[in-house]
């Protein structure tokens, strides 16, 4: 306001642009305004995600443990023998090895499914039999639900309650014994009993992420009243105490109880404005309520709004300054590293989701009794189910029928090593089955345990090994029906492998040449052997169109040209020599016939450079006729048929009748003179 003051009071300012200097502000605390608000919106949207998720997560993780437990029960109520065993035993109730057996098993069984303790009922729902761990009695409220499950026939879930003398909280499942038909036994009922202390109570009080107010709440009506079934973070013993009537009081839990569901903005038990995510929990009369302080929620905006405000105010001050130029480029540098490590950290976290929601290998969670909790888009595509199928399926589904009985052992083995890698068959949803190979791993979180599993289906890989075992199969056809002997040694000289060309043509059966020394077989014996061991200690080169003269069974005796190959190790030493084998009989034979023909021909060839016989001659000129009937000079005939070459000179008689005058000059000088000397 002082720099507006002093634009208006100096002349040198024009008015327009106090003006726009005033619409700045305006614009400015405008928008500033708006991105304090959708900032808000954008964080109240974003928690009211994260509780959704939350309460939806919880809602299943409570199924799928009511469903577990019911089946347990349902399990024991099917389990025909077991029932006849209990009746006979509530009729005879002898002390005997009998009763100590039934013991044993009831205090297995709690074990093995994490019930608090089990009790054998009789018709009126006396306590017949217990598990040494129970510490407290059948009461009357519970004892009025045996009648009523003997004649249903059916078992029963008795809701929370609170015991009457030790005031204990109780879930019972009622598990009728009553026969198929009449046999004179007496009916009765199993107690199962589940302290919500041990899974239910701290699966409600867990939260994902840090908070100072956010908690779960568990309600039901009860009556009149809603009735809160556990225990509260910011009030003190009220599972199954506190209550409130569900008229006359606005707050999230009444409106829960109504049939609101979803995300909804209220007050709680303790009168604070909260926001919160409800969701009534299926086949039971359970809602569930996951809430956070909205003074909470709203804190990180509070913290911003500050420095938005002083954002706008230094605009309005500065505007058009150098201080606020540089204000703001601070500014924006430090957006900018804001926003980039943002980026950054949500493209890790998007690039981790990426690889396990779009992983090429099944990946799937299971919990200690092998109820999948957790699966990847891979094997929705793989098993044929929707991903809400596939949460809450015993593992043992996706096997194939025969691999099933299997998987038992095979968890006890990833229990003790901690880590398991194995082949076997998994099932689609269709039917269809396909080889896959498992990589087990066992996670513990706070002492629970978890197996982590990543499927990759082999079925490519199967093909492959069968299309080389066929391939291998051809190589041996190929080895065996080679045109050529085959055979390999080891670093000893004994014959490791010799195929049928060879055997067949040696007239031994491969029993008579594995194991033997390859030099045995060679007529050359003792310069055989100590080439071969040259040749294994690396002194000697390979043989390459080396001729030898193998030995046959029936003694006889064949030329072979030998070809060969070193046989390495990984570590690149020798540890043998494989080599091939050619019959060369026909060959010798053929070039003892060549050698004669090329010396027959030699000799035809000096028999044409001869001249004999009759040769026709001209009388006169002297020129020859040839077979064809032409007449050549006598020198080209006679250089056609023989190897005698021509060089040309004039006899005396000749030069006499040709050259007269050179003649008698030559006569002349070459005639004596007076000392008689030429």
């Amino acid at each position: 306001m002082i720099l507006i003051a002093t634009l208006i009071k100096s002349p040198r300012i024009p008015r327009n642009l106090i003006l726009i200097y005033l619409l700045l502000v305006l614009v400015i605390g405008t928008g500033g305004y708006l991105y304090f608000e959708n900032q808000k919106e954008q964080i109240k949207k974003e928690r009211e995600r994260e509780l959704l998720a939350i309460c939806d997560l919880k809602v299943n993780q409570i199924v799928s443990w009511r469903q577990a437990r019911l089946g347990n029960g349902q399990t024991l109520f099917e389990n025909y023998p077991l029932v006849q065993h209990l009746r006979k035993w509530l009729k005879s109730r002898d002390r005997t090895s009998v009763m100590e057996e039934i013991l044993g098993w009831m205090s297995s069984f709690r074990g093995r499914y994490d019930f608090s303790s089990i009790f054998l009922l009789d018709e009126k729902g006396e306590v017949c039999l217990y598990t040494a761990e129970a510490f407290d009695d059948v009461s009357a409220y519970t004892q009025s639900f045996v009648r009523d499950a003997i004649l249903k026939r059916e078992v029963i879930w008795i809701d929370l309650y609170r015991e009457e003398k030790t005031h204990h909280i109780h879930i019972d499942v009622l598990v009728p014994l009553v026969p198929r038909d009449s046999d004179g036994f007496p009916s009765g009922a199993l107690l199962l009993r589940i302290n919500p202390y041990q899974f239910l109570y701290p699966l409600i009080q867990s939260w994902p992420t840090p908070s100072q107010t956010a908690e779960t709440l568990l309600i039901r009506r009860e009556g009149t009243d809603v009735l809160y079934l556990n225990e509260l973070r910011h009030q003190k013993n009220t599972a199954l105490s506190l209550r409130y009537p569900v008229v006359g009081k606005e707050i999230v839990s009444i409106r829960a109880i109504h049939g609101e569901e979803g995300v909804m903005e209220e007050v709680d038990y303790r009168g604070v404005k909260v926001l919160s995510a409800v969701r009534k929990i299926p086949a039971s009369p359970w809602y569930l309520i996951a809430k956070v302080d909205q003074d909470e929620i709203y804190a990180p905006i509070r913290k911003q709004a500050v420095w938005i405000i002083i954002l706008v105010v230094s605009s309005m001050l500065l505007i058009g300054g150098c201080l606020g130029f540089l204000w703001r480029n601070q500014t924006t540098r430090f957006y900018r590293k804001q926003y980039e490590y943002e980026i950054e950290r949500q493209a890790l976290l998007k690039h981790f989701e990426y690889l396990t929601k779009y992983a090429n290998d099944i990946i799937l969670m299971t919990d200690r009794n092998f109820k999948i909790i957790e699966a990847n888009d891979r094997s929705v595509e793989t098993y044929g189910y929707s991903r809400d199928e596939l949460i809450g399926m015993d593992v043992r589904n996706l096997r194939s029928p025969e691999e099933r009985p299997l998987l038992d052992g095979q968890f006890k083995q990833l229990d003790e090593k901690k880590g398991l890698i194995l082949q076997t068959i998994h099932q689609r949803k269709d039917g269809s089955t396909f080889p896959v190979e498992a990589s087990l791993r066992l996670i513990e979180v706070e002492g629970k345990k978890f197996y982590q599993s990543i499927i990759r289906d082999i079925t490519k890989r199967k093909m492959a090994e069968e299309a080389l075992r066929r391939s291998e199969e051809r190589f041996r056809v190929l080895f065996h029906e080679a045109p050529v002997g085959y055979h390999e040694f080891d670093s000893e000289g004994r014959i490791t492998s010799v195929n049928r060309t060879e055997l067949e043509m040696m007239g031994y059966s491969p029993e008579e040449m594995i194991g033997q020394f390859v030099w045995k077989f060679i007529v050359e014996e003792e310069a055989a052997r100590e080439s071969v061991l040259g040749k294994l200690a690396g002194t000697k080169p390979l043989s390459r169109g080396l001729e030898r003269h193998f030995r046959r069974k029936d003694g006889s005796s064949f030329p072979v040209l030998i070809e060969e190959n070193f046989l390495k190790d990984e570590e690149g030493k020798i540890k043998g020599i494989r080599s091939t084998i050619q019959d060369i009989t026909e060959r010798k034979r053929a070039e003892a016939e060549r050698e004669k023909l090329i010396q027959e021909l030699q000799e035809a060839l000096a028999n044409i450079k001869t001249l004999s016989g009759l040769i026709p001659i001209c009388a006169s000129c002297k020129k020859i006729r040839d077979d064809m009937g032409y007449w050549n000079r006598i020198e080209s005939y006679i250089e056609k048929h023989s190897t005698a070459a021509f060089s040309h000179g004039i006899c005396p008689e000749c030069a006499k009748k040709l050259y007269p005058e050179i003649y008698e000059e030559m006569e002349d000088n070459s005639s004596p003179d007076s000392s008689g000397q030429k």
